[in-house]
């Protein structure tokens, strides 16, 4: 019976390991382009770089924007209930969304810089991200107020 020696933390590169980037670049596209975009590129880019937490990444890139709009629905519901909001007030519960994405978001960053280094000490091939963070940057004037004329709930997904 032979059984490979593997250190727990050391990251699996796959096929697509000439695509990893460092994992600053999905933290600056989730902050300036939005969760549209910066999320599923921080899966993409645990799965390229074959990160040694990746179920956890993936879990916290989909429970993100499902825990932010839970959390906009519940506050709205709860401002309206017992604190009675006043109207000016509900656009300030967005806060709340930017805040629960931008946290899930920097765990995300933790999480893969510890597997990134390690990758990156062994000689693994990184790209730059700078052209996509810039790209989805412009481009989140139009997805973002695209996605809350069809509904609310998907712009708050997006956002």
């Amino acid at each position: 019976m032979s059984t490979a020696y593997r250190i727990p933390d050391e990251p699996t590169p796959g096929r697509l390991a000439p695509y990893t980037v460092h994992p600053f670049w999905p933290l600056i596209t989730l902050m300036l382009g939005g969760a549209w975009i910066g999320l599923p590129w921080f899966v993409f880019n645990g799965v390229a770089m074959g990160s040694a937490s990746l179920r956890k990444e993936v879990v916290a890139a989909v429970a993100a924007p499902l825990g932010a709009v839970a959390m906009l629905y519940g506050s709205i519901y709860l401002g309206g209930t017992f604190f009675a909001l006043s109207q000016r007030a509900l656009p300030y519960l967005f806060v709340l969304v930017v805040a629960t994405k931008l946290g899930f978001g920097y765990w995300l960053y933790l999480s893969q810089q510890r597997s990134f280094e390690i990758y990156r000490h062994f000689g693994g091939p990184v790209r730059q991200g700078m052209l996509v963070a810039l790209g989805a940057t412009l481009l989140r004037g139009y997805v973002i107020p695209a996605a809350f004329a069809r509904a609310s709930w998907l712009g708050a997904l997006v956002m």
